[in-house]
């Protein structure tokens, strides 16, 4: 009985070999394959990184590029009023700035009681702007520093397209408030430089406000809905938390 048994042991003993060095076998390859995914995520996180990092500099610039435009326009017709108001011709002003074009189609100009005395669309004249956040906000800062107004994305009676209103205060000679004039940043003027350069794949591109948590404009898979509030999702979270960098998580507006 003792070969019979020597034969069963190294026969038991030759499939603890084999099954040790399957198993060697497969956790070696397990270690590759999970070790060459990890590589291969990063990779692709870090193509990611720099593909949003450009397009995001790419659309800072320009967007900057054309409120800087609307800031230097409006800030010449004040100045220009401000010499002369009574000789003082917004559709002339209007018509001397190239800068315009594809970024504001239609102007205003209000009194000191927001009421509409010039404007691009000669039946806008005579109606009241008052209750508009452009004119509240210039009424009530008309003795603080010349900036210009950007407010939120907006439809309202007088500009009928989803636009931002961009608006600077006016000043009597005695340097009270004399009114505004405000100017339409077309949503499609900002949603023109996403489409030139698109997200890629399933990608969306986005102008927040991170004071109000508010999706201004949006171009791809998270919708196009202007204004959407978005403080309570976690990619806001993401934003509100630092100026660059990135953030890997669901999408504002679609979860993805």
């Amino acid at each position: 009985m003792l070969p019979g048994f020597l034969r069963s042991v190294r026969a038991f003993l030759s499939f603890l070999l084999i099954l040790a060095t399957s198993a060697g076998i497969i956790g070696t390859t397990w270690y590759f394959v999970r070790r060459g995914i990890a590589v291969e995520r990063q990779d692709a996180l870090d193509r990611a990184d720099a593909t949003v990092t450009a397009l995001a500099a790419s659309y800072s610039e320009q967007i900057n590029r054309q409120i800087l435009a609307l800031d230097q326009t409006l800030d010449t017709m004040v100045r220009d009023y401000e010499a002369d108001p009574r000789h003082f011709n917004l559709e002339s002003a209007r018509q001397r700035a190239p800068m315009l074009t594809g970024i504001s189609r239609d102007m205003f100009l209000t009194d000191e009681n927001g009421v509409i005395r010039q404007s691009s669309v000669p039946d806008f004249v005579g109606r009241g702007a008052a209750e508009l956040d452009a004119f509240r906000e210039a009424a009530e800062h008309s003795n603080d520093k010349p900036t210009m107004f950007l407010g939120g994305a907006s439809v309202n009676p007088i500009m009928r397209q989803w636009h931002l209103d961009a608006a600077r205060t006016l000043h009597h000679p005695d340097g009270s408030f004399a009114g505004i004039i405000d100017a339409d940043y077309r949503i499609a003027a900002i949603t023109g430089i996403f489409s030139a350069a698109s997200p890629p794949g399933n990608g969306f591109a986005g102008l927040v406000d991170l004071t109000g948590g508010k999706l201004r404009v949006a171009l791809g898979a998270a919708g196009n809905t202007p204004d959407a509030n978005i403080s309570d999702t976690k990619m806001f979270a993401a934003l509100d938390a630092g100026d660059a960098g990135l953030w890997t998580g669901p999408s504002a507006s679609d979860a993805v």
